[in-house]
């Protein structure tokens, strides 16, 4: 009896070691599963959306037609973020500015190049740049994440940005530079005037100047090499903006004059100056512009540019 009872002593003691055994490796399953949720149970894009649930500023900025607004919008779809473009403040503007010069007793039959004057897109962007600050700003005092998308191509536009953040306190601001290389930002801007309406058109000389301005060969941080060929290409581009003038009102040749009074000889001229090219004919391309993170549009379409500039700012955060 004894040896049964001890028997059964053992029997209880193994049943509870057994059992205790079972508790224990539930308890490391659930620990194991409690610490995995956070990457598991969630997707990855929802866990990288909490963790940057928090105020932000993201200064997406480069030449016209670049592709910063196709940017802005994906990123902004990952993030839930709100997104600001310069043009929904300088398009109403302009319009209303052209409306009230054709009003003016003088000018109400006049439709010609200097209609819209180079001080009213200096008053127009002067003002826009304000209020889009001020949006920017009241958006990130309510806790959200900002998309900025501007064509910034001198250092005193940072500057000036800078200034009015930094005035409210806001240091959390990622500047991304979108580059695109120069004979497919010109195809850009050719493919898309030819699918928009005469509205919607942008100047090639506009984003040529933009991009002489942006870039030059000095410097420690090549991003791409620019060739002879290259600014060939800009005379190229001169006969079809050529071609495309005709097409375009007088009064719409005016605004894009105010906006950019240069011409693609002052320009390539301006491209020789900046650019050193070596006995290969290729020139180093360097951002004038200080930043945080450059994508290439040239390589990779909007979404995986998107992709790179959120893993650069959950890795910043």
């Amino acid at each position: 009896m004894e040896l049964k009872n001890s028997k059964i002593i053992c029997t209880a003691d193994w049943q509870l070691k057994k059992k205790g055994r079972r508790v224990k490796y539930r308890i490391l399953f659930l620990i194991f599963v409690i610490g995995q949720c956070d990457g598991m149970d969630l997707s990855c894009k929802q866990k990288e959306k909490r963790e940057l649930d928090s105020q932000e500023i993201v200064f997406v900025y480069g030449t016209t037609t670049a592709g910063k607004t196709s940017i802005a919008a994906k990123l902004a779809e990952e993030l839930h973020a709100k997104v600001l473009s310069i043009d929904s403040f300088v398009v109403p503007k302009v319009a209303y500015t052209l409306f009230t010069q054709r009003m003016n007793p003088y000018n109400i039959c006049v439709a010609n190049e200097d209609l819209f004057q180079k001080s009213h897109m200096k008053n127009i962007k002067k003002e826009a740049i304000g209020e889009l600050c001020a949006a920017a700003i009241t958006a990130y005092k309510q806790n959200n994440i900002v998309i900025i998308d501007a064509p910034i191509y001198k250092q005193k536009h940072v500057n000036f940005y800078k200034e009015k953040f930094e005035e409210f306190g806001i240091l959390d601001v990622s500047w991304v530079l979108v580059y695109c290389p120069i004979s497919a930002l010109v195809k850009r801007v050719i493919d898309r005037n030819n699918n928009s309406s005469i509205i919607g058109q942008r100047s090639i000389v506009q984003a040529l100047y933009q991009f002489s301005l942006l870039y030059q060969s000095q410097g420690d941080g090549s991003i791409d090499q620019l060739s002879r060929d290259d600014l060939n290409f800009i005379d190229q581009a001169k006969i079809v903006h050529e071609i495309t003038q005709k097409d375009i009102p007088d009064l719409l040749k005016g605004v894009q004059k105010a906006i950019c009074p240069f011409t693609f000889e002052e320009i390539k001229n301006l491209m020789l100056k900046k650019f050193s090219f070596g006995s290969d004919g290729v020139a180093p391309i360097n951002p004038v512009i200080e930043h945080d993170l450059i994508v290439n549009t040239g390589q990779y379409d909007s979404a995986v540019c998107a992709q790179m500039i959120l893993k650069f700012l959950l890795q910043k955060s």
